[in-house]
C-alpha cells in the first residue's frame, strides 16, 4: 500500500543540465506546489541551494520533507553530518563488479555513523541495479546493515526488470531483514513499463514511490508522477492527494521547462474536470500568458512563437483589441482560463478564431 510519493524532478533533471534550468526562486514555488498536491518528500542529490531550500520550507511552514541521495564516501558523509533539518538521508552505491566483502563492512560502518550522528533521520540504502547483483551477495549485504537502516531503495536504471524480479527481490529483502523494513522503488522507463512496474511493486509490499513531474530523467525517464497517480486512482478513487494541484504542477513545470505537457497527461481523467478550482491558484505564481491581465508584451511573445504568420501580419492595434477580448472572455468562463494555459493547442485553435 502506497505510504508516500517521492518526488525526484530535481535529482533527475541535474543529469541533463541544458534542459533543467529551475532558478532558486522557481524551485521555491515547486516546492509550494508538490507540498500543497501533499506530495510527502522531494530528493535531492547535490547540496546547491539546500541551504536557502532548508530555510524557506521553514519559514514556510510547509510539509513536504527532504531526502538527500549522497555517495557512500567519506566526503559526502561528512558533508551531510553537518546539514541540519535533513529528513531523510540516503546512502548510494553504483552497481560494480568487484562487489566484496570490504564493501558490505564499509556501508554498514558509514550508516552505523549516520545513525549515531543523526539518530532522529531516517536512513536509506539504495544500490543501483540492485535487481543484477547477485542473490548471495545481496543478502548478505541486507543482513548486515539491517540494525542501522530504516529503508531500502531499489533501482532499476535499465528498465528490463518484470513483475517476477520485482517479487522475488521483496522477499529476499524481507526474508533477511526485519519485519519492519520499509521498501521503495524508482524504476527506468527505457521499456515503457515504470508505471506498470510501480504499481506492481505497491502490491508487493513497497511504501515508497520514486515519481518525477512528466517522468522526467535520464534517457527515457522515469515513474510519471500523473502516470502512476492516475494507476493508483482506478483502484483507490479517494486518494488522499489534492489532485488539482497536479494540474497545476505541469503547467508550471511546462512553463519553466519550455516543453510540452504529454498528450496522454492533457487528457488524463484524474485532473481533466477539476479547472474551477485550479483557476483560483494560476497568478499566485505568474507565469500564465492567457490571465485577467494580458498584455501586448505577453501576446506578442506567444504569437512569435507559435503563430509566427499571425505575428509578422498584426500590428499593435489589432493584438491590443485581441487581448481586450480574451480578457473578456476569461472573466467569463473560468474553464477557458485553465484550459488556454494548459493546453498550447487550445490555444491556438482559439486565437486563429479572432485572427481568420
Amino acid at each position: 500500500m502506497l505510504e508516500s510519493i517521492i518526488d525526484s524532478t530535481f535529482a533527475e533533471g541535474t543529469k541533463n543540465p541544458i534542459f533543467f534550468n529551475f532558478t532558486l526562486q522557481q524551485k521555491q514555488n515547486y516546492l509550494v506546489l508538490l507540498d500543497s498536491l501533499g506530495v510527502e518528500y522531494i530528493e535531492l542529490i547535490c547540496l546547491q541551494d539546500i541551504h536557502d531550500l532548508i530555510q524557506f520550507k521553514n519559514t514556510s511552514g510547509l510539509n513536504i520533507k527532504f531526502i538527500i541521495c549522497i555517495n557512500n564516501s567519506d566526503v559526502d558523509i561528512e558533508k551531510v553530518i553537518q546539514l541540519q533539518y535533513i529528513d531523510v538521508i540516503c546512502i548510494k552505491i553504483i552497481c560494480i563488479d568487484n562487489l566484496t566483502g570490504d564493501v558490505i563492512d564499509n556501508v554498514r560502518d558509514n550508516l552505523k555513523l549516520l545513525r549515531s550522528k543523526l539518530p532522529k533521520v531516517q536512513l536509506q540504502f539504495c544500490i543501483s541495479d540492485s535487481f543484477d547483483i547477485e542473490t548471495n551477495f545481496l543478502s548478505s549485504l541486507y543482513f548486515n546493515i539491517d540494525d542501522y537502516v530504516d529503508c531500502i531503495s531499489l533501482e532499476d536504471t535499465r528498465g528490463n526488470i518484470v513483475h517476477s524480479d520485482i517479487e522475488k527481490m521483496i522477499s529476499l529483502i524481507k526474508s533477511v531483514m526485519c519485519s519492519d523494513i520499509d521498501i521503495r522503488c524508482q524504476f527506468s522507463n527505457n521499456n515503457s513499463s515504470s508505471v506498470c512496474n510501480t504499481f506492481f511493486a505497491l502490491q508487493e509490499g513497497c511504501k515508497y514511490i520514486t515519481t518525477s513531474v512528466f517522468g522526467l530523467g535520464d534517457k527515457n525517464g522515469i515513474t510519471d508522477l500523473t502516470g502512476i497517480i492516475n494507476r493508483i486512482y482506478t483502484t483507490t478513487p479517494n486518494i488522499k492527494y489534492n489532485l488539482h494541484f497536479l494540474k497545476l504542477l505541469e503547467l508550471y513545470t511546462s512553463n519553466i521547462l519550455d516543453i510540452p505537457i504529454p498528450i496522454s497527461n492533457r487528457h488524463n481523467l484524474i485532473i481533466r474536470d477539476d479547472n474551477i478550482n485550479i483557476s483560483k491558484h494560476l497568478d499566485d505564481f505568474g507565469l500564465f500568458v492567457f490571465n485577467k491581465d494580458i498584455d501586448i508584451p505577453e501576446l506578442k511573445y506567444f504569437l512569435y512563437k507559435y503563430l509566427p504568420r499571425a505575428f509578422n501580419a498584426l500590428d499593435d492595434e489589432y493584438i491590443e483589441k485581441l487581448c481586450i477580448s480574451i480578457k473578456s472572455d476569461i472573466l467569463q468562463n473560468e474553464n477557458l482560463y485553465v484550459q488556454l494555459n494548459y493546453d498550447q493547442n487550445i490555444a491556438i485553435k482559439y486565437l486563429l478564431q479572432y485572427i481568420n
